[in-house]
């Protein structure tokens, strides 16, 4: 009964939005100004709390329950990604707030509190008090129809609370609904900035904070081909990173060095993780069919990396006379791979580098993970005698290897093959009695279509056409 009035509620959620939006929108007729509909649209806000609150309690829930049956995977980011459509910023921050919502309230003294009686007692005591206080922040969260943007940096303004105590963190999660409730989002960060910061004064450092706190990210290529970094290293991290910067760092610049110092740290920067060049570090693949004409090599053109990060003619060139890279054969037909020769260094990597110039990224469908972040995964399972061979190989990501169906028995999961007609890695589901001929899933996002494989398809031979003064080229239809 629950899952179907579970339907009914979301069908007429549903058809009220569709309504709605008829009221508003002039291409549907709408009329309604938004002058006389603003109140109402406040009361529209504080729905919209509700589904915050109940994205939360679906992370939980994703976390708990095994949804292989439903949904071909017991990983919580792949069914809210591929089945709610959601993108991996919001499953990040939805999973970190649930967690820290739901699960059971950690003290960061326990391990002292062991050989201190006295102590445990009193962390057991706060604990108690930190879980009942949890309990009336989530009802709060809920019944004061707090938004999702609000949450969210009640969350993330919580991290940088350095307390060990339990009780301070929940303590201040409370104060800070109570403040949102009835404060704008500015205000609150205000808030929470300022509570966060005079409560960090009075404690001790905590050693372990910036271990535990550590992260590294690096952005999409921007439209020059540039990427923002952005991190928190540990002291660890750190000294390795200045002993190699500093190398180059101590370099006695040249009277004429027009750099500025943001530059110079940047080429430091280069120099440091180009500390180990004795060892071959990405593998690029470029189409036969490239740099034939000079119009062609003189274009505005990049070459994919298994890194994921796309490198101009120039680029290429630089990359080759630092002797990194190899020579990959492909069919001019279907864009496989047939061979790799190697140029310099990395002989054993030569099947991972036929299938970066083959796939590029992860073969399952919608996936853009790079080659350099995949595993090379045996269509037919190594255990049922599949051999470590270019046609038995593809790359699978971490996320997507360990859900595929080796057994290819479980009609709920899929698992990766080759269609034998166009010779593309794909992902099926088992033949069944009500599914005799699944059909195959190949990856055609924006990324896996940048592949060499899957330009080498799409791209003509070019033709060379004589004359009696001139020569030309042109591309085969």
């Amino acid at each position: 009964m629950s899952v179907q009035r579970c339907h009914q509620l979301i069908r007429v959620i549903g058809d009220a939005y569709e309504e709605l939006v008829e009221l508003f929108d002039f291409d549907q007729g709408g009329t309604l100004s938004l002058a006389e509909s603003l109140p109402a649209l406040v009361e529209l806000e504080k729905h919209k709390a509700v589904q915050a609150h109940l994205d939360i309690l679906l992370c939980h829930l994703a976390g708990k329950e095994n949804l292989t049956h439903v949904a071909g995977t017991n990983k919580p980011r792949r069914v809210l990604r591929e089945h709610l459509g959601w993108s991996g910023r919001k499953i990040t921050a939805a999973i970190g707030e649930a967690s820290r919502l739901y699960s059971p309230v950690k003290d960061a003294r326990i391990e002292a509190a062991e050989t201190d009686p006295a102590l445990d007692a009193e962390v057991k005591a706060d604990v108690g008090l930190a879980t009942d206080l949890r309990a009336i922040s989530r009802k709060k969260l809920l019944t004061q129809h707090i938004g999702a943007e609000k949450r969210t940096l009640i969350d993330k303004q919580l991290l940088n609370l350095m307390a060990h105590n339990s009780l301070q963190t929940e303590t201040l999660r409370a104060e800070a609904i109570d403040y949102a409730a009835s404060h704008s989002f500015n205000a609150t960060r205000s808030f929470l900035r300022e509570k966060v910061a005079s409560l960090n004064d009075t404690l001790d450092p905590d050693k372990e904070h910036a271990e535990r706190n550590r992260f590294f990210t690096v952005s999409k290529p921007d439209k020059h081909g540039g990427q923002r970094i952005h991190g928190y290293l540990p002291p660890r991290t750190c000294a390795k990173l200045h002993s190699h910067m500093d190398k180059h760092l101590r370099t006695t610049r040249d009277k004429d060095d027009a750099r500025s110092l943001n530059q110079v740290m940047a080429d430091a920067f280069d120099s440091a993780i180009g500390s180990h060049q004795n060892k071959g570090v990405f593998g690029i693949s470029i189409s036969a069919k490239d740099f034939d004409i000079e119009d062609y090599r003189a274009a505005n053109v990049s070459f994919p990396t298994d890194t994921g990060v796309s490198l101009s003619p120039a680029d290429v060139l630089k990359v080759a006379e630092q002797k990194y890279g190899f020579v990959c054969v492909h069919d001019p037909e279907t864009g496989q791979a047939l061979s790799v020769h190697k140029v310099e260094r990395l002989a054993s990597f030569r099947d991972r580098i036929a299938l970066l110039a083959s796939e590029l990224v992860c073969s399952h469908p919608d996936c853009n993970e790079p080659a350099s972040r995949c595993q090379v995964h045996h269509l037919l399972a190594w255990k049922d005698g599949g051999k470590t061979e270019l046609p038995n190989l593809t790359l699978l990501c971490p996320e997507h290897h360990s859900d595929n169906d080796d057994s290819r028995s479980n009609p709920h999961k899929t698992h990766a093959v080759r269609d034998p007609r166009t010779g593309r890695v794909g992902v099926t589901y088992p033949a069944t009695a009500t599914r005799p001929t699944p059909t195959i899933t190949f990856n055609d996002s924006p990324d896996a279509q940048r592949s060499a494989g899957a330009r080498i398809r799409q791209q003509a031979w070019p033709q060379r056409l004589h004359a009696e003064e001139t020569t030309e080229w042109r591309y085969a239809s």
